[in-house]
């Protein structure tokens, strides 16, 4: 009797084993190679969008640079913690999905405009390895100071040709693929060190914005609840602009009425827009998921947060770089 019990446990585990082992072999293998690396968004999209909800999948990627453009992938409104509120797209929607795998095999994804990189919201056991993530135009803007003046309180900025812009009003806008940004919220680097300019704080951020001059009866509005002002559609009520910018030639920029001290000469000012909108595109987003890893991941750009994940579990990122590339300050 206890050799019949032995055997038939030895044979429960046999079968156990080759069962596992047929689940694991049962994955999908779905490739990608360079024919669609111009704009993966769409080729991708319609094969994420195939997979069904218990089909485990693995997604390769031949080695190579894919472009993904907004235009023809998924679009979808997301509310994410520290982030805006905003439409963003995606070609990566990892939606009510088990067991997928995403291997890069050493690509780098390039992305334009508002999007999401992944976009992973209710999903179990996902995995993203080998792959690079940047943007081809990035979500901050760089200016090098090449002069100041103490006695007028200006300063001369120099705009390489990575960052196109007008001036609007005498307010500087930099222009890029679908999206673009003020002044707004900046800090000082060091560019020798690649790091936040000592100190900091005496000449950053830039005072944008002041009180109006002319106001009539602002005091007198009511709101029936109590009102955030601090949201972006509150905060400007009784301020007005404050910087004058004016282009001495193009490229090089002069900027009036900063109130802190003037940044000094050979540092570079980055700047990223409006708190309120200027967080759009965290490169991961994860939402009610579980067993998540991230291995072998460079992340050198993200509008937002590289890896944010909300009422998640049992996430493990394992040699995952955030570094900027092309020289840029910020990641």
């Amino acid at each position: 009797m206890r050799r019949f019990i032995t055997l038939s446990l030895c044979l429960s585990f046999v079968l156990l084993a080759f069962s596992c082992k047929k689940q694991e072999q049962a994955a999908q293998l779905i490739k990608f190679d360079s024919s669609i690396a111009e704009d993966a968004s769409p080729a991708v999209l319609a094969r994420v969008k195939s997979i069904l909800p218990d089909q485990a999948v693995e997604i390769q990627f031949e080695k190579g640079t894919y472009h993904f453009y907004p235009d023809k992938a998924q679009e979808e409104f997301v509310h994410i913690s520290n982030h805006c509120d905003v439409m963003v797209t995606t070609a990566f929607p990892i939606d009510h999905l088990k067991n997928i795998t995403i291997d890069g095999h050493g690509s780098t994804f390039i992305f334009h405009g508002v999007m999401i990189p992944f976009l992973v919201n209710n999903a179990e056991n996902v995995t993203f390895k080998n792959l690079s993530i940047d943007w081809a135009e990035p979500f901050c803007s760089e200016g090098l100071i090449v002069a100041n003046d103490e006695k007028k309180g200006t300063f001369d900025m120099q705009i390489s040709e990575e960052y196109p812009y007008d001036i609007r009003n005498g307010q500087l806008h930099f222009v890029k693929e679908y999206y673009e940004h003020t002044v707004g919220q900046s800090i000082l680097y060091d560019p020798e060190r690649k790091a936040i300019d000592f100190n900091t704080e005496a000449y950053t951020p830039l005072t944008t914005w002041q009180k109006s001059t002319i106001q009539f009866n602002l005091d007198k509005i009511m709101y029936k609840y109590d009102a955030d002002y601090r949201s972006p559609e509150l905060r400007q009520i009784g301020m007005e602009d404050r910087l004058v910018v004016e282009e001495l030639q193009p490229g090089l920029v002069r900027v009036h009425h900063h109130t802190k001290e003037l940044p000094r000469v050979g540092s570079i000012l980055s700047m990223k827009g409006e708190q309120g909108y200027n967080r759009v595109a965290p490169a991961f987003r994860l939402t009610a998921t579980s067993n998540v890893l991230l291995q072998d991941i460079n992340i050198h750009h993200a509008g937002g947060m590289g890896v944010i994940a909300e009422n998640s579990e049992d996430i493990t990122l394992e040699r995952v770089n955030v570094t900027p590339s092309h020289g840029r300050m910020v990641s």
